[in-house]
């Protein structure tokens, strides 16, 4: 497996791991916005939608996009071979985005006492081989460094053609028989239209690249654009048929099923089933345009657009009276929400995050009914509609210089903690909230006598807080920390169902762990233990155990895994990743200890902290169902037995 980084070498970079990671965060959101705006084309929101953001997901969850005390990383992998364009893809357009926003990325990285370095002292593409790392620097200023990125002699040329956008290498003699790649899939120049070869086959030459980004740029800067490919004539537009009055549901949201990707002759057919749409694509594919049009005849109560690619929130979208629950989660969108949300007056529960541009919330109205609003950052203070929502109780803070004192008077029982560096949250405000979710940005909190889950996601910590032991009704504890070094002694005592830990010190010292073998009420488990060959760990008392995973571990047999999972009479679910070769024999005693193991190494791992709580509320709650449309991953923990659902492909299923 290979990979190629975006390095932004610093100085003076900030001590605290946090306020780095946070400071890392802000650059990248304004790289990503500013690249997202060049796009138009769907081939190009494809490669966001389907590789850039799993990128940016897996690379600061698992850390491999650090900022330590000298640079700050953003790697792109290959995926074993099968994305060598998108990798590429990603790293050309996140260098055009900072050279084109140098200024920005320099205001941010002052304003947390660091500097980054001149680029002609050090921005460089960091170009990963098996054979180790070579840095290729571009010189001079910012300015000029883009313009010769948009210059001919380039070694990698990007092109769109059709539908597709194709990635080939400069040739001085391209000929038909040449290939150009598509997503993991070759094309020979011939299979192209004629006036198309000599196209592409004239940029491999000359080594000009005509993405979106490169021509959008060259626009701006009144460079000289490569050739495109000629568009035909427009096609008349048919006048639209008048849609029919949607139907009276014939259940409410609480009890309808999720009908997971439609077709417009399944909802025809029964329209009044069309309560609950799950239309997340899949891979790919999404949902005919058709569906989206006829939105307004159905009587929509909950809809899941996870993924989905948008530029703005769909018109008919702001037509559905009844819309109680809305996630807009990895849309992408680029267009000012402004007031397209302000008519749904039944509206309890939106989730928008995973859209980074920065304009998205300038001016925008919100029904004062909501009660949870996902957003991870707001790009600056609360909108004013925020602080009249007078049933608001989940809200994230994270990345908040100001927390302002009506939020006080709200029934928050779900919170993100702001970051120290921007601010600190008044402990009287948060003693005054019956919190059930909380997501520290430190160690230091008090003791919250109604929090069910605790989400340590970000919070750098070498030894856990023994406020822990304070909080009575604790089910959820989630640990993303490579710095953790064990578990104290006390911890085995704490009331857990589930507990979801990453760090690579699992691996590299089981022993500090070994507390976990005694938490007999632990209904799931999840271990990140980040690469370890063997984890001798033996969980034979989690007798209540029903869902087991263990990701990102690569023991080659089976005595490499925990002992005593044969021995597990509740368990129903082991999900599990392995090193290779994992020998077909290794495999079958595996799977003849435990019959329910499952090759899937992403169903603790992806899943967001906040939507694992949710899994514990019962299905009147507007954030259960929400969770369930916007996490792939989503984990049912409410019944009498642990349900995962995982990304079904199926036409309807419950949730």
């Amino acid at each position: 497996m290979g990979g190629v980084s975006l390095t932004l070498p610093l100085e003076n970079a900030p001590h605290d791991h946090a306020q780095r990671r946070a400071m890392q965060e802000d650059v990248w959101r304004v790289i990503r916005a500013r690249l997202e705006s060049y796009l138009q084309k769907r081939s190009s929101w494809d490669v966001i939608g389907n590789y850039l953001s799993d990128e940016q997901y897996d690379g600061f969850a698992k850390g491999r996009w650090a900022c330590g005390p000298e640079a700050m990383f953003f790697v792109f992998n290959d995926a074993a071979g099968l994305c060598y364009r998108e990798m590429y893809l990603s790293e050309h357009w996140s260098l055009l985005a900072a050279l084109d926003v140098w200024d920005r990325l320099d205001e941010i990285v002052k304003t947390n006492g660091a500097t980054l370095k001149k680029p002609e002292l050090g921005l460089a593409a960091l170009a990963m081989t098996s054979s180790g790392c070579h840095d290729v620097v571009f010189q001079g200023e910012a300015a000029p460094e883009l313009a010769a990125l948009l210059g001919a002699g380039q070694e990698r040329v990007f092109f769109h053609s059709g539908t597709k956008l194709g990635y080939a290498r400069k040739a001085d003699a391209p000929s038909d028989e040449d290939t150009f790649l598509v997503w993991n899939e070759s094309f020979a120049i011939s299979t192209l239209p004629p006036p198309e070869r000599e196209r592409v086959k004239d940029l491999m030459r000359r080594g000009l690249c005509a993405c979106e980004p490169c021509q959008a740029l060259r626009k701006r800067l009144k460079l000289e654009l490569a050739p495109e490919a000629k568009k035909g004539a427009p096609k008349p537009k048919k006048p639209p048929k008048p849609l029919a009055d949607a139907p009276r549901a014939a259940v409410s949201w609480m009890d309808a099923p999720i009908v997971l990707r439609p077709d417009p002759k399944t909802l025809k057919a029964d329209p009044a089933s069309a309560v609950v749409l799950d239309l997340s694509p899949h891979y790919a594919t999404k949902v005919s345009p058709a569906v989206l049009k006829a939105l307004p005849s159905y009587p929509v109560q909950a809809l899941g657009f996870r993924d989905h690619g948008l530029r703005a929130v769909p018109p008919e979208v702001s037509k559905l009276k009844d819309l109680t629950i809305v996630s807009f989660k990895g849309c992408k969108m680029k267009t000012p929400i402004g007031e397209a949300l302000l008519p749904l007056e039944q509206l309890r529960a939106i989730d928008l995050q995973g859209n980074y541009f920065d304009k998205l919330y300038e001016g925008i109205r919100l029904p004062e009914g909501l009660e949870i609003l996902d957003v991870d950052d707001w790009k600056g203070p609360l909108p004013p509609d925020v602080l009249k929502m007078k049933k608001l109780r989940h809200l994230s803070l994270r990345r908040l210089a100001e927390v302002p004192k009506e939020l006080g008077e709200r029934p928050i029982e779900s919170v993100a903690e702001p970051w120290p560096h921007l601010t600190t949250l008044d402990r009287g405000m948060l003693a005054g909230w019956t919190l059930r979710y909380f997501e520290p940005a430190t160690v230091d909190f008090p003791p919250l006598p109604h929090v069910e889950t605790v989400s340590f996601s970000g919070v750098r910590m070498q030894a856990l807080p023994e406020v822990l032991t304070k909080l009575p009704k604790l089910r959820i504890l989630y640990m993303w920390n490579d710095h953790l070094e064990g578990l104290p002694e006390w911890f085995a005592e704490l009331p857990l169902e589930v507990l979801v830990l990453a760090s690579t010190a699992i691996g590299k010292n089981p022993a500090a762990f070994e507390a976990i073998e005694r938490m007999t009420k632990l209904r799931v488990l999840a271990l990140i233990p980040h690469r370890a060959k063997a984890l001798p760990l033996d969980l034979s008392r989690l007798q209540s155990l029903e869902t087991f995973t263990l990701s990102n571990f690569e023991g080659i047999a089976w005595a490499d895994f925990p002992r005593g999972l044969g021995d597990l009479p509740k368990l129903k679910r082991f999900f599990y990743t392995s090193g290779h070769p994992f020998a077909d024999a290794e495999r079958e005693k595996l799977a003849q200890a435990v019959p329910c193991a499952e090759l899937n190494p992403n169903v603790f791992r992806c899943i967001e902290p906040v939507s694992l709580h949710r899994g514990l509320l019962p299905k009147t709650a507007p954030e259960r169902l929400l969770a369930r449309l916007s996490d792939e991953y989503f984990v049912d923990l409410a019944g009498a037995e642990v349900e995962a659902l995982i990304a079904p492909h199926s036409t309807i299923t419950t949730a």
